[in-house]
C-alpha cells in the first residue's frame, strides 16, 4: 500500500514538470457520491436488501493533452462508500417491535486514468468520460443501534472479514468545464463506476459494489483567454 501511494505521488508529480502544452490540468475535485454493494447468495434463495449509502470522495489529479480535444486524466484520492440495510427486531415470541438500519462504511485509497472527450466551447466545454480505476480497501466501520447483536447478520459468511484488498472499476462521466466563470478553470461531473471485479466471492456468497457520485473540481492552472 506505502509503495502504491508513493508511486501515485510521484506520478502526479512528474506530470507537473511536463511542459506546458502537454500538462492542460493540475488541480483538486471531489464531492458526495450515493453507493450500494448487491449481495448475489449461490446456494439459497435468500436476498439481502441493500439500500443506498451516501458516501464521498477527494482526490488530485493531473490532465494531459493527447489530442485536439482529447486529454488524459490520472488522478488518486480517497473514497468512503458502503451500503446500509434494515433490521426487523423482534420479542421472544417473534413479534415484530421495531426496525433499524445498518450501515457498513468503507473506506479506499483510490487511483485512476480516464479518457476526456471535449466539445471546447467559448465559456463552457461540455465534455464526456471514460476510464478505469483501481480501489484499494483500508478499511470499513458498521454503524447500528445497541440493541442489535451483532453476530446475529455478520457471523453466517464473515463479509467484513474477507474483502478483496483491490477492487477495479469502469469510469463513465459526462461534464462541463467553466472557463470564465472564476480565475481558475473549474468543472462538474457526474459519474458512474460499475464494478470490474467483485467485492468478496466465496462458493457461497458474492458482492459487487457500485455508485453514483457528482464531482467539482478546480484546475490551478489557468485557462487560456480566446
Amino acid at each position: 500500500m506505502k509503495n502504491t501511494l508513493a508511486a501515485l505521488l510521484v506520478l502526479l508529480f512528474s506530470v507537473s514538470l511536463i511542459h506546458s502544452q502537454v500538462l492542460t490540468g493540475l488541480g483538486i475535485k471531489g464531492g458526495p457520491l450515493l453507493a450500494n454493494t448487491k449481495f448475489n447468495y449461490k446456494s439459497s434463495d435468500f436476498d439481502l436488501e441493500t439500500k443506498n449509502l451516501l458516501g464521498f470522495n477527494a482526490a488530485a489529479f493531473g490532465e494531459l493533452k493527447l489530442a485536439d480535444n482529447i486529454n488524459l486524466v490520472i488522478d488518486g484520492g480517497y473514497e468512503q462508500r458502503g451500503y446500509t440495510f434494515e433490521i426487523i427486531k423482534t420479542d421472544e415470541f417473534g413479534t415484530e417491535i421495531g426496525r433499524d438500519d445498518v450501515r457498513n462504511r468503507t473506506n479506499y485509497i483510490s487511483a485512476g486514468a480516464t479518457g476526456k472527450f471535449l466539445y471546447k466551447g467559448r465559456s463552457v466545454t461540455p465534455y464526456l468520460n471514460a476510464g478505469v480505476k483501481a480501489d484499494f480497501f483500508l478499511g470499513y466501520k458498521v454503524s447500528y443501534s445497541e440493541d442489535i447483536v451483532p453476530e446475529m447478520f455478520f457471523s453466517e459468511n464473515d463479509l467484513l472479514e474477507n474483502y478483496k484488498k483491490v477492487n477495479y472499476s469502469v469510469n463513465i462521466g459526462i461534464g462541463l468545464q467553466f472557463e470564465r466563470l472564476f480565475p481558475y478553470q473549474t468543472f462538474a461531473e457526474f459519474v458512474f463506476a460499475p464494478p470490474v471485479n467483485s467485492s468478496y466471492n466465496t462458493r457461497f456468497l458474492e458482492t459487487r459494489d457500485y455508485y453514483l457520485g457528482l464531482k467539482l473540481g478546480i484546475n490551478f492552472i489557468k485557462s487560456k483567454k480566446k
